[in-house]
């Protein structure tokens, strides 16, 4: 296997357009893009895809993917399968719209769907990461990954969100928009800040006092999408919580947007990631 590794920094190169293109977007209309990458780097990408996929099983076993080439770091991540990179995974198999793509997505979906229903807690929340490979008929390790990859970040949590909602906009199987529905439910009813408002917005995970601008992104994206999804217009009440928090955390002198808050109100400076930077950016691009 090359020594490559599958992960959202990874997939990021394939362009995060290229990864929405012809999706929902979170305004509600359809996102066009046109791919300035060559068409034999993304074919050779998503070769790496499927060799990394099929990797345990195949066909239309349900499964979750490797996140890592075990060249990687020695083989420290094992087989993980981290929740992030298997969500823009289904991502990057729509935006190119084959039948044969799609149905990658399903599978990785039904497996998201697995592993959301099979969880120990059952409140729709996801894990950070879990183990790949075929542990039973349904072809998916429910067993969270290493141990310190067993949290459920806000952001843990809406990626797969984002990830079934689209597989619903495409296939209209119910499944995968109830699947993004039980994710959304998690975030608002275990992380949402009602007190400290200004800034509100969402915190890192349940029982945090924390909150991340990056994931405050990800909770306007799928609340936004579900709002055009299910018809059902609350859910631009909780996009608008998170957008405030994302506004708030601006500094324009400077022109770019903080990591977060350390606590519920204070500013956290000691960095300024780049992920949050580019994320926070959207560009309507086509009808």
């Amino acid at each position: 296997m090359p020594d490559m590794k599958l992960s959202r920094r990874g997939l990021v190169q394939l362009g995060l357009g290229a990864a929405t293109a012809g999706l929902v977007s979170a305004s509600g209309g359809s996102l066009a893009y046109a791919s300035p990458i060559p068409t034999t780097c993304l074919s050779n990408a998503f070769l790496f895809l499927d060799q990394m996929m099929d990797a345990y099983a195949q066909g239309s076993t349900v499964r979750l993917c490797q996140s890592y080439a075990d060249q990687i770091a020695g083989g420290t991540f094992l087989s993980t399968a981290f929740i992030y990179d298997n969500a823009l995974l289904v991502l990057a198999y729509l935006a190119r719209r084959t039948q044969q793509d799609t149905e990658r997505a399903k599978v990785i979906g039904s497996a998201l769907l697995y592993a959301q229903q099979h969880d120990p807690v059952q409140d729709g929340r996801f894990r950070q990461a879990y183990f790949a490979g075929v542990a039973d008929s349904n072809g998916v390790y429910v067993t969270p990954g290493l141990s310190f990859f067993q949290g459920s970040a806000v952001g843990d949590v809406a990626w797969p969100g984002i990830a079934l909602a689209q597989l619903y906009a495409r296939t209209g199987i119910k499944e995968y928009l109830d699947g993004a529905v039980a994710a959304a439910t998690f975030i608002e009813t275990t992380t949402r800040d009602n007190v400290n408002v200004p800034p509100g917005g969402y915190y890192f995970g349940n029982g945090q006092s924390n909150k991340s601008t990056e994931h405050n992104i990800d909770v306007f994206a799928l609340f936004t999408m579900l709002a055009t999804l299910t018809g059902d217009s609350s859910w631009l009440d909780g996009a608008n919580h998170a957008k405030a928090f994302v506004q708030a955390m601006f500094d324009a002198p400077s022109g770019h947007f903080w990591t977060g808050t350390s606590d519920p109100t204070h500013i956290f400076f000691d960095n300024s990631p780049e992920d949050v930077n580019t994320w926070s950016y959207h560009r309507h691009a086509g009808p």
